[in-house]
């Protein structure tokens, strides 16, 4: 059989048989309609926060000050992992989890300073 939207030869266990897959049964479903879709979606898109670009660039600054808000940003997430990662030290001394081997290296980091950072021969 024929895929009526790739023309494709499949098996036709997909559904009645007329596609080959899911895929292509929502693209011969909207094709008429595409430029219309992507239209409403674009607006509906407008203004929103770019995931990868991110907010600082979404946002109307100044190269200074994207970079303070990001010096920022990293002193925030910094910290939030430095919380995190107490409290895995705390469930560790009570004996409540087992660290793996990256989270005894950083433990023994942290509890003995710079001196443990080459305890595996590395920086």
């Amino acid at each position: 059989m024929l895929c009526e939207y790739c023309s494709k030869e499949h098996d036709g266990s997909y559904a009645t048989g007329r596609f080959c897959n899911r895929g292509c049964a929502s693209g011969y479903c909207t094709r008429k309609r595409r430029k219309e879709i992507n239209q409403k979606v674009s607006n509906s898109l407008t203004g929103r926060i770019s995931p990868r670009r991110g907010i600082l660039y979404s946002l109307d600054l100044t190269a200074e000050q994207r970079e303070i808000r990001s010096k920022r940003w990293k002193v925030i997430q910094r910290n939030l992992a430095d919380k995190k990662f107490a409290e895995k030290l705390l469930l560790w001394k009570e004996k409540k989890i087992q660290p793996g081997e990256s989270s005894c290296r950083n433990i023994l980091i942290f509890e003995r300073g710079k001196s443990a950072r080459n305890v595996d021969g590395t920086k």
